[in-house]
């Protein structure tokens, strides 16, 4: 694994996958019916609660829903939550922000960590 690759996996992207694949698990284990998009919408309030995150929903939820390629209101897959966390959460304090969006082998190295993260949780590539 290359220096860049290993930098990604440890640092936000594949923490962020990380934290968010632990909690699909456990929403699945609380509930095994929960779609990917009902765990978004259940994530993103939570995240958006006063002593979580660091966005207030109204604002930061009409970001989100622009951020999603059918501009629905929360993404539909695991990894668009991720991209979303990274987008909204960390945004321009995350130097390499810039790099994803202009740079697609950039972009190809981190959806593939993301990806990769996400699947060392046993989840379903559909879901992925």
């Amino acid at each position: 694994m290359a220096i860049g690759e290993w930098m990604v996996r440890k640092g936000t992207p594949g923490g962020t996958a990380r934290v968010v694949g632990k909690l699909f698990n456990h929403a699945r284990e609380t509930n095994p019916e929960i779609s990917v998009e009902q765990f978004a919408e259940n994530f993103f309030y939570m995240r958006a609660g006063p002593n979580v995150g660091k966005y207030h929903p109204e604002r930061e939820l009409a970001k989100l829903s622009g951020l999603t390629e059918d501009f629905t209101k929360f993404p539909s897959s695991l990894s668009g939550i991720v991209r979303d966390v990274l987008s909204v959460e960390v945004g321009s304090d995350f130097d390499d922000i810039y790099y994803y969006d202009s740079d697609p082998k950039r972009r190809n190295l981190y959806d593939k960590v993301i990806r990769e993260e996400l699947a060392k949780f046993g989840i379903s590539e559909e879901c992925i």
